[in-house]
C-alpha cells in the first residue's frame, strides 16, 4: 500500500517505496520537500484534504477518487482509495498527516468498460428481431427482457425474479427443463 507522511506546516513529504512509481522522475529529489511543490499538479485537490485533517484532527477517506498526477513528465489520471489521518504530538496538536492509499485505476477503468459493454449489449438486444431474455444463475433469474419478449409475455414485473415464478404459465412446457440442461452444461 502507498503511504506518505506530510510533516510540519509545509507538509514535507516522506513516503514508502510503494509511492516511488507514482513519483516517477520526481524521486528521490521529492523526499523531504514540501508536498505543495512535489504534487503541484494535484495540490488543488490533494491540499485541501491534507489541510482539513491538519486543521480539524479528524481523518478522512475516499473511494475511487480521481487525481491528476505528473509522473515522469507526463500527466496521468489515476484513481485511488485513500485515507488521511492526523499524527499528533505529545501536546495533542497535529504534527503531521499520514496518507495511505491503493491505486484503483485499473478497477475503475474495467468497471467503466463493463458499463459501456452492458449498454451496448442492451441496445443490441433491444433491436433484435425476436424475443430475448437473459437468465442468471441456478434459479434462472430474469435479468433482462428485450421489447419483443415483453410484448410476448405482456407487461409484468418479471425482471429480478426466477423465470418459473415470474412466468408460471411456462411450467410443464419443457422450457425450464431445457434452460436447466443448458445451465448445467456450462457450469
Amino acid at each position: 500500500a502507498l503511504a506518505a507522511v506530510y510533516w510540519g506546516p509545509e507538509f514535507r513529504l516522506l513516503y514508502n517505496d510503494a509511492a516511488i512509481p507514482l513519483l516517477g522522475d520526481k524521486h528521490p529529489a521529492a523526499f523531504g520537500q514540501p508536498a505543495r511543490e512535489v504534487w503541484h499538479e494535484s495540490w488543488p485537490q490533494l491540499g485541501p484534504l491534507i489541510e482539513e485533517v491538519a486543521a480539524t484532527g479528524r481523518g478522512i477517506s475516499g473511494t475511487n477518487d480521481r487525481f491528476s498526477l505528473d509522473s515522469s513528465g507526463r500527466r496521468i489520471e489515476s484513481y485511488f482509495d485513500y485515507s488521511f489521518l492526523p499524527i499528533t504530538g505529545a501536546d495533542g496538536k497535529v504534527e503531521a498527516v499520514l496518507g495511505q492509499g491503493r491505486e484503483t485505476t485499473g478497477q475503475v477503468r474495467n468497471q467503466s468498460w463493463l458499463r459501456t459493454e452492458r449498454q451496448r449489449f442492451v441496445r443490441m438486444f433491444d433491436h433484435a428481431p425476436g424475443f430475448f431474455a437473459l437468465l442468471q444463475g441456478p434459479e434462472h433469474v430474469i435479468e433482462f427482457l428485450n421489447p419483443a419478449a415483453v410484448s410476448l409475455i405482456g407487461q409484468r414485473d418479471a425482471v429480478g425474479k426466477p423465470a418459473r415464478h415470474a412466468l408460471p404459465e411456462i411450467e410443464g412446457q419443457g422450457f425450464i427443463d431445457a434452460v436447466e440442461a443448458e445451465y448445467q452444461a456450462i457450469v
